[in-house]
């Protein structure tokens, strides 16, 4: 059986599974605050009665090769658990434009193999991207007039108060966040909410920073002045990505959904050249969830409790 799980996490391309055999700390020098705080944790992998005291997560930072690959082993052998090694890395380069069924896949081998140490190496990679420009915040909106079937975002369908928020109160957290390449639209559908949005485009663009925008309607749709704002907003919209989202049309196409989903590069400030490794999806992780959101996985659930 051990050797089975150890095939299927290999077979994902982007997991390495590591047998609890070594000198665990004895083989670690120095570190003698972080050796007591692993010592003293031990005796919690060696009950099940209450799993909720093992460790949750422990963050490792330093130079390369300083030794935080060495020391994430030399725990889990401390602890006497194997260990899964999850490259970051290997994860953002081979999944791009791909499939992101692979991705949810090696996420259930990591569920399967439990318990275990999971080392996830070069984690800052899973929160940039590759280019040094293209880095932006996204604001969800909550509201939308279209039902898609397998929409990647049903809580936020409905017109209901999630979270209030003023522009003012979203420009200034923007302000704050001077590295960013600009702000993005999703949703909910932005131009449901137009007139603020584009005020708060307008003043995103007032700074040299660009504006990204998804939306159900059509771009004809929204020139033809039957959506309130909309003419407001799209003079402040460098690229809009227009058109439902349809199930039966899945598409790996950049930015899209569906097949049937268009880019228009309404301002030249962005251009399809831009347009290169932007990872398709986001991982939220916390104690007891994991939360998926992004462009669609084909054939699974995208939400799924952690045992």
């Amino acid at each position: 059986m051990l050797e089975v799980k150890k095939q299927e996490i290999r077979k994902t391309g982007v997991l390495e599974y590591y047998a609890p055999q070594g000198q665990g700390l004895k083989g670690v020098g120095g570190l003698e605050n972080v050796k007591t705080w692993v010592e003293s944790r031990k005796i919690w992998f060696e009950q099940d009665l209450e799993p909720e005291m093992r460790p949750r997560a422990i963050l490792l930072e330093g130079f390369p090769g300083c030794g935080k690959t060495f020391i994430a082993r030399a725990i889990a052998q401390e602890w006497c658990m194997p260990q899964i090694n999850f490259e970051i890395s290997r994860l953002q380069s081979k999944f791009v434009g791909e499939s992101e069924s692979n991705t949810f896949q090696a996420l259930r081998a990591i569920e399967a193999s439990a318990p275990n140490i999971l080392f996830m190496d070069e984690i800052e990679k899973a929160f940039s991207g590759t280019g040094s420009d293209t880095s932006g915040v996204i604001l969800w909106v909550q509201g939308c007039p279209f039902r898609c079937p397998g929409c990647q975002n049903p809580d936020f369908l409905e017109f209901r108060i999630n979270q209030v928020v003023t522009v003012d109160y979203v420009w200034q957290v923007f302000q704050q966040l001077p590295d960013l390449a600009g702000i993005s639209f999703s949703g909910g559908e932005p131009f449901a909410q137009a007139v603020a949005l584009a005020e708060l485009a307008n003043l995103v663009q007032s700074i040299g920073k660009t504006v990204v925008c998804w939306t159900g309607y059509r771009l004809e749709q929204l020139q033809s002045g039957h959506v309130r704002g909309a003419d407001r907003l799209l003079q402040h919209v460098d690229l809009l990505i227009d058109g439902l989202f349809i199930q039966q049309q899945l598409s790996d196409n950049m930015l899209r959904g569906s097949h049937n989903q268009e880019l228009h590069f309404l301002s030249g400030r962005i251009t399809e050249a831009d347009l290169k490794n932007i990872p398709r999806q986001e991982w939220i992780i916390n104690d007891t969830l994991l939360t998926y959101t992004g462009f669609p996985i084909q054939g699974e659930a995208v939400e799924q409790q952690l045992l």
